[in-house]
């Protein structure tokens, strides 16, 4: 949970070529300003209101994780995910298979990598994903065999 930013990169071959690209921050400034307020000597009146609203945003990003998950599988294109450098592990979309075993399947290829995937880089995953559904849809990719999603995530 230390890490404080990360750089996604999603592209797929083809025609048009597909890429996405996303840098932000993570839960790890969330994590070092609940430490930095533990540490503190000036103990001030209202650092559990703090640490209720530091909650309550982590809480948040959790809740927009699992929405944003759920969209990501919902009617999901034939395609491969492959995901590369700080996580590795890939995934074709089957359209045949229910949304609740997508859900699953592609849940127990992250719970497999050896970095645990915070809130805002399954963000970050899941909104790459939909990118990717809309570019597949509107480029007419289903016609075509062998439709790739790489990601590059990098702590």
């Amino acid at each position: 949970m230390g890490q404080i930013g990360f750089t996604l990169d999603a592209c797929s071959k083809g025609n048009p070529v597909f890429g996405f690209s996303i840098t932000r921050w993570t839960e790890g400034d969330l994590w070092l300003a609940k430490t930095a307020m533990k540490m503190s000597k000036n103990k001030v009146a209202s650092m559990g209101a703090n640490k209720a609203l530091i909650d309550a945003i982590e809480g948040s990003f959790t809740t927009l994780k699992d929405i944003k998950f759920d969209v990501a599988v919902a009617d999901a294109p034939d395609f491969t995910l492959t995901v590369f450098q700080d996580f590795s592990f890939t995934y074709r979309f089957d359209p045949k298979k229910s949304a609740e075993l997508k859900r699953f399947e592609l849940a127990s290829r992250i719970a497999s990598c050896s970095n645990d995937m915070g809130d805002q880089v399954a963000l970050a995953l899941f909104e790459a994903i939909e990118a990717y559904k809309i570019h597949y849809m509107s480029q007419s990719l289903w016609k075509e065999q062998n439709n790739f999603l790489n990601v590059f995530i990098y702590l």
